[in-house]
């Protein structure tokens, strides 16, 4: 190249790079915002979500919705979410950490560690903390004896809360060889991440929560993460909603915590994923390493779901609990890193890996099923029985002929009323039934209800000379009183 020319290329390649690099910068957050409206959409009435992508171009980030439910202020990325399953990455860390220090062995049985009051089956007394993080002990995913599942069937809406290492130690004695039947191979177990984090407590002699808090959390930066379930634990947290759209309440995983209980901001995860890019942190790189193949595309490490893409391993966990879902994703070869927090429970996969990816996918579709269709009727029993009752209770007062009906009767209109009404608000998916059907049957019903109570204060309380028809009329009541309570917690 002619040397008076060389000053010119210069220029001409800085000036390209000046250029380019704000509009590949424009293209990630364009692309950023899109998959969020595509894959969120209309959620965004109802709930939050906090989106952060790491790129070589920059750090992006997108917010939608509102911290209350349909209401509030927006969120930001200090707003607190609860992460679900995404804390077994740091159970795994933890492990990887304590590994590290020589404080354990991941091939340590569990039999070694958890307390000689709990005799356990051999099979179960031999399975290792490595298989434990791996999730190839062959532990049911769930526990399948003690108090748990009484718990969940009681208390659905909340079904960990009040649960103890104990309880989990305890678990483990209810199961023979013949339970673990699936060792070895990639088994996704709740009880198995749960018990690896209270076998590490019997480790170290030091509480779970304690140990995340100053091994991981503490080093990392995340400073507005703990396992605090309270709304008031120092940051804003953005109120949970079911997957259609009604606001639930918080988990409180307590003994499950190493599982899922940890709560965090989007602004603290997306510290851990700097870091595991930068491949900087002992504990995360050796998380990071496959334990175990699943098939010729998918491994699983400390708890990391590694995937094989077109030459590259995605690192990768998601989370979902009763009102929220998050995701953390890593593409170290290209140095994206992925961050999604909502405070909708819905299935998020599909835009935490277009974004992981670079890619395009249409929005998952919304699951309105044959069974979701009939129950939609609901919508319409409710106003119907309860004109129906309406004038079987103006006929019973008018003639001494009609049929006998007592303000019994009234009553246990206005608790099937109820009953129909919460099961609809809480089962039907309002992404697709217009919400305002369910306020037009709630109208409907009060009004005939309402109606009816002219006719009802003219009628004995109990049927006349019926004592057994009376009792039953009472004890439908309180049935159907229970299932409302039952259907509240939800």
């Amino acid at each position: 190249m002619n040397p008076r020319m060389r000053p010119v290329a210069w220029w001409l390649c800085l000036s390209i790079l000046l250029i380019s690099a704000p509009v590949a910068a424009a293209q990630e957050q364009a692309a950023l915002d899109q998959a969020v409206e595509r894959h969120f959409g209309d959620r965004a009435s109802a709930g939050a979500i906090v989106a952060v992508l790491l790129t070589p171009e920059g750090e992006f980030s997108r917010v939608a919705g509102a911290t209350g439910s349909r209401g509030g202020t927006p969120p930001d990325r200090t707003t607190a979410f609860e992460a679900g399953s995404v804390t077994k990455l740091f159970t795994g860390m933890l492990l990887a950490s304590l590994e590290e220090e020589g404080v354990i062995a991941a091939d340590t049985r569990v039999g070694e560690l958890v307390p000689p009051e709990h005799p356990l089956a051999t099979a179960v007394a031999d399975i290792t903390l490595r298989e434990l993080a791996s999730h190839t002990s062959g532990l049911p995913r769930l526990a399948t004896g003690g108090p748990a599942p009484l718990r969940a069937l009681l208390r659905p809406g909340d079904p960990y809360r009040g649960s103890t290492a104990a309880e989990i130690f305890e678990a483990l004695t209810l199961l023979g060889d013949e339970d673990v039947v699936g060792r070895g191979e990639f088994l996704y177990s709740n009880l198995g991440m749960a018990l690896l984090g209270r076998l590490l407590e019997q480790a170290a002699g030091r509480s779970y929560e304690t140990m995340v808090a100053e091994q991981l959390l503490l080093p990392l930066g995340m400073a507005n993460s703990s396992f605090d379930c309270s709304d008031h634990a120092g940051t804003v947290r953005a109120r949970g909603h079911r997957a259609n759209l009604r606001p639930t309440g918080n988990w409180c995983l307590d003994g499950y915590a190493p599982a899922g209980g940890l709560v965090t901001t989007a602004d603290d995860l997306t510290r851990l994923v700097r870091r595991g890019l930068a491949g900087n942190v002992p504990a995360v790189e050796l998380s990071l390493e496959p334990l175990h193949r699943r098939n010729t595309a998918d491994a699983v490490g400390y708890a990391w779901m590694l995937r094989e893409r077109d030459g590259r391993t995605l690192a990768w966990h998601n989370g979902r609990t009763g009102g929220y879902y998050a995701f953390v994703g890593l593409d170290r070869e290209r140095q994206r890193g992925v961050v999604v927090l909502a405070s909708v429970s819905f299935s998020g996969d599909l835009l935490g890996f277009d974004l992981l990816q670079g890619a395009v996918s249409p929005p998952a579709e919304t699951d309105f099923g044959i069974w979701q269709a009939m129950l939609s009727l609901l919508l319409l029993l409710a106003p119907v029985l309860a004109l129906g009752r309406l004038n079987a209770l103006r006929r019973a007062a008018a003639d001494r002929g009609a049929p006998a009906r007592c303000r019994l009767h009234f009553i246990d209109t206005v608790v099937d009323v109820v009953l129909i009404l919460a099961i609809a608000y809480w089962v039907l998916p309002w992404l697709v039934v217009p919400f305002v059907l369910w306020w037009v049957s709630l109208l409907a019903s009060t009004t005939l209800l309402v109606a009816a109570l002219p006719a009802t204060s003219r009628l004995h309380w109990g049927l006349q000379a019926r004592p057994l028809s009376t009792a039953g009329l009472v004890l439908w009541i309180a049935v159907a009183v229970t299932m409302i309570l039952w259907v509240l917690r939800w």
